[in-house]
């Protein structure tokens, strides 16, 4: 009875959005995510960036009756996405701010604060969600969509594949985690600071040299193929370590290496704990492959 009635939550969560198309690949263990704004080349609107913290900050909404081991990220159409979307609320609601003449120039700078903040926190949900993260990326990803990718765990692109850190071109500096993640990610300074003050197209083989993305495939439809397998062998994996894996990598960045040594020291000494060790060993003896329970 309580499984039907998470299985229906589940399902009745998966429906309620409009920007995001999502699909449950049961026998690989992985949620598809498509942004899903094609007709706009899946630019970041408002309703966009809400609902990608929606599913994100409520991930155990679907887990707790599906297993799943891996999500994969892709865009629907002709592209991942094009950016902000300057016609949205987004916007709106920033020349609004800025041209109201009844509140003060630091009431003014607290609200667009928080409409930043709104707009960050939204992007911070995939980093922060405790599966494995694995984006298939073709066509254009400029702006907040390199902001997106500093987000995820594993970044697979399209040859043909074209990149922009492209605020600069709208009198913005880049405020979504692009300057801050891929710098941290990439340890190459100087070229995000040179992508970042040109707001120049840059290709897949330059992002991949950069270390902004991992991988380049041939064919358009070798992304979505390659992290669907990509995402396969990770879901074979124990997910209790897959998800220490992706907490250590992300602390491990933010942290010192005597801080992070301490943090795996304290995270392990729980996950040793677990069955999945046990269930390891023995079907190592075995010759066998493990299966693990969902978390």
């Amino acid at each position: 009875m309580e499984e039907n009635k998470n299985s229906n939550e589940s399902t009745n969560f998966i429906k309620s959005f409009q920007t995001l198309k999502i699909e449950i690949l049961k026998e690989k263990k992985i949620l598809h995510v498509q942004l899903n704004r094609p007709d706009r080349l899946n630019a970041l609107n408002d309703t966009l960036f809400t609902e990608i913290h929606k599913l994100f900050s409520n991930m155990h909404l679907i887990t707790t009756s599906e297993d799943i081991r891996v999500i994969v990220i892709s865009g629907n159409g002709k592209a991942f996405t094009s950016g902000l979307d300057l016609n949205s609320n987004i916007a709106q609601n920033i020349l609004t701010i800025k041209s109201n003449t009844e509140i003060d120039s630091g009431r003014k700078a607290f609200f667009l604060y928080m409409e930043i903040k709104k707009l960050q926190d939204s992007l911070t949900a995939i980093e922060s969600c405790h599966l494995p993260t694995i984006a298939a990326i073709h066509g254009f990803c400029l702006g907040g969509g390199v902001s997106l990718l500093g987000c995820i765990d594993i970044k697979i692109a399209h040859k043909n594949a074209k990149f922009s850190i492209k605020e600069v071109d709208i009198g913005l500096t880049a405020d979504l985690g692009a300057l801050q993640r891929l710098v941290k990610q990439t340890g190459k300074e100087g070229l995000i600071k040179k992508y970042s003050l040109t707001g120049e197209i840059f290709t897949a083989e330059d992002a991949l040299k950069a270390g902004i993305i991992e991988e380049v495939v041939e064919k358009e439809e070798d992304a979505l193929k390659t992290a669907f397998s990509l995402g396969e062998r990770i879901a074979e994996k124990s997910p209790v370590v897959t998800w220490g894996v992706k907490r250590m990598i992300n602390y491990s960045r933010d942290n010192s290496v005597a801080s992070s040594l301490d943090m795996v020291a304290t995270l392990n000494s729980a996950l040793i704990q677990s069955d999945d060790i046990v269930e390891t060993l023995q079907n190592i003896l075995l010759k066998k492959k493990a299966a693990y329970p969902k978390l």
